[in-house]
């Protein structure tokens, strides 16, 4: 899709070695404010993260070294009410602000669809990179690269962005009518030869996940360093993987990844690597006053449209991580179920992105819990449509779904990945293999469950049109203090899947 060349710090270049800074950020999902610490344990987490804290961090390392990069690993504004309700603007504006120097595109920053993402890109001041990724509408132009190529203090620093390739069929309809994905280690061969001789680093920008990344950097040569996102994984200590280094963040612009490193102008490679996983601590000392102005003046109408309380909540309601039933994702498949008039319901816990407060419960709280545009859908399937599904579920080596009332699902975590489910009772009763149920779900996991039965098998699906975050905002506001009590809708055998 093109390239770019970017001055950062231009200046007649010598032999001696230069010092480089990358600064980097990945799955901010529209995180501007700071956000409680929770991840500390502490029972009064301070706030932490944002974009005031980074801010500070990066005016910080700016003045302590002169050769910085910023950078960004992708999914940086859906999420949040700023983020969402203006399509990336906001975020944007405060990055345009703090002088990025180049972002990989994400799935997540396709949710609202290709024209959202086109408008961000003619407004950002830094380069947006996706070399695996090609336009093939005619009408459409150019909205992104596949590198930049930095010059820094003589050094050229080759910038190579990648992102999932699944956005094209998962992020929203119809993209697959606008770009076509290519697999990641073809496209970065391919700008790895088109640039040879022309830079000094290779760094690869990346949105596919620390696995990923991995096996890219073992499939690849000349990558020096791998900038990750999307898998959320913050990796405390750089892997490397051959002569590659590999770096991510936490997400949700709570921490940076900062490496820096050695490297002389016309000498391939990198020398003297330091990392450092670096909180965003947030107090009087550590925020940014002129962030905080711009943010209030761009944030007002966001605000007083979603910091309205709806509710009250004795106890707060949490995520699952592990195999047992989670307290927040239970009830969500309840309401998914009861909307519905469903004999039961699953739901993903990847589309549950917060816990649910106790105390005061606003629209916020329910937009970031739910930050997505799912609505509620039924289908019918039939015992053994079921029996299948389950199976295909359960055979990963995590728990990805939370159940409804209705359901209840035996797991022998210990068997072989196909016979992992043992009993299957809906109703109370055992599956009837014949008997047609009323099953309901999200929009995007009805459209997951379309793709994994195929063409020839198509799955009968009815929308209610009613947005999931909606109904969960119905279900909490419905008495006057919301309370939650759930019995376990999955049972395991064997707490851990065995490895």
């Amino acid at each position: 899709m093109g390239a770019a060349l970017c001055l950062v710090a231009c200046r007649s270049y010598s032999s001696s070695p230069v010092t480089v800074t990358i600064v980097a950020t990945n799955d901010m999902h529209g995180v501007v404010w700071p956000v409680k610490a929770v991840w500390r344990g502490e029972a009064d987490p301070p706030l932490a993260g944002g974009f005031s804290a980074l801010s500070h961090l990066v005016t910080r390392i700016r003045n302590e070294k002169k050769n910085v990069l910023l950078l960004d690993a992708g999914d940086f504004f859906q999420g949040t009410p700023e983020g969402n309700m203006s399509l990336g603007e906001i975020p944007l504006i405060v990055m345009n602000y703090l002088g990025y120097d180049a972002l990989t595109l994400g799935n997540h920053d396709f949710d609202f669809g290709v024209e959202p993402v086109i408008s961000l890109a003619r407004s950002a001041t830094f380069s947006f990179l996706a070399a695996n990724l090609r336009i093939i509408d005619p009408v459409l132009s150019p909205f992104f690269r596949d590198y930049a190529i930095f010059d820094v203090a003589g050094v050229r620093v080759l910038v190579i962005g990648v992102t999932t390739p699944g956005l094209v069929q998962y992020s929203a309809p119809g993209l697959e009518n606008y770009l076509l994905a290519e697999k990641e280690e073809d496209a970065v061969r391919r700008v790895i030869e088109e640039t040879a001789g022309g830079y000094d680093v290779c760094v690869v920008l990346s949105h596919i996940g620390d696995q990923r990344d991995r096996e890219l950097a073992a499939a690849v040569d000349g990558i020096d360093i791998i900038v990750g996102g999307h898998s959320h994984t913050g990796i405390e200590e750089p892997i490397k993987v051959n002569s590659t280094l590999i770096v991510q963040g936490h997400g949700r612009n709570t921490t940076a990844a900062v490496l820096t490193f050695d490297c002389r102008p016309r000498t391939r490679g990198v020398t003297g690597a330091s990392y450092q996983l670096l909180e965003l601590e947030y107090d009087e000392l550590r925020r940014d006053p002129a962030v905080e102005l711009l943010l209030e003046y761009l944030t007002a109408s966001v605000r007083e449209a979603v910091d309205i309380e709806i509710g009250w909540a004795v106890e707060g309601l949490a995520r699952g991580r592990e195999l047992e039933s989670s307290p927040l994702g239970s009830f969500i498949a309840d309401v998914i179920s009861q909307t519905a008039g469903a004999d039961f319901a699953l739901h993903n816990r990847a589309g549950i992105r917060a816990d649910l407060p106790s105390g005061p419960v606003t629209k916020r709280d329910i937009l970031e819990v739910s930050p997505f545009e799912n609505t509620i859908v039924v289908m019918d399937m039939t015992g053994a449509e079921i029996m299948d599904l389950l199976g295909y579920i359960f055979r990963r080596d995590y728990y990805a779904y939370d159940f409804s009332e209705g359901i209840s699902v035996t797991v022998d975590a210990s068997a072989q990945p196909d016979e992992r489910v043992a009993e299957v009772l809906v109703r109370n009763e055992p599956v009837n293999n014949a008997r047609v149920y009323r099953v309901a779900t999200n929009s995007f996991i009805a459209e997951a469950i379309a793709r994994h039965r195929g063409p020839d098998d198509p799955v009968r699906i009815a929308d209610t049109g009613v947005l999931l975050r909606d109904a969960i905002a119905g279900a909490v506001s419905a008495r006057d203090e919301f309370t939650y009590s759930f019995s376990p809708r999955v049972k395991a055998i064997e707490f851990e899947f065995s490895r």
